[in-house]
């Protein structure tokens, strides 16, 4: 590919990056519609990092925060994701660290209460759909414990 085209190609990556923050496997996700072979892709990436629009710690925070904080994800479905999408373990431990302990537990009880008002007198089975629920958002059965313990003690 002539050096015309490629800077056409990080301009419209730029683009891309810039209306939402982005990894690495989106963005050479993104290069195969343009037809880039990989010697390219490896100079694509590496403009779009030296121009900041491609940050791998940055994505991960604010993955992090978003699926968090507007999703209610808990910890293991993010890791899932984050792992998916191939970032690194480093990565991913700094940018749990955006979820604070004590908004954790306290987004369980609020799952919890808005599935079941009536939560400490619901029955067997309605617990069951109830754990099975917050595991597939994420949540640890541990955290799930404690926050259905301290709940119940209010």
């Amino acid at each position: 590919m002539k050096d015309k085209e490629i800077k056409i190609i990080i301009q419209k990556l730029q683009n891309y990056c810039a209306y939402q923050e982005r990894c690495t496997q989106e963005v050479i996700k993104k290069t195969h519609i343009f037809t880039v072979d990989a010697a390219e892709i490896v100079t694509i990436i590496a403009a779009l990092q030296e121009d900041k629009f491609l940050d791998e710690e940055r994505f991960a925070c604010a993955f992090v925060r978003g699926k968090y904080q507007y999703q209610q994800w808990g910890r293991n479905k993010i890791v899932y994701e984050l792992k998916q999408k191939r970032v690194a373990n480093s990565l991913i431990q700094l940018a749990l660290k955006e979820i604070k302990e004590d908004t954790y537990e306290a987004i369980i009880v609020k799952l919890t209460e808005l599935k079941y008002p009536d939560f400490p007198t619901i029955s067997y089975e309605d617990k069951n759909k109830l754990i099975r629920y917050l595991l597939q958002k994420g949540y640890e059965l541990e955290s799930i414990q404690r926050a259905w313990k301290n709940l119940s003690s209010t």
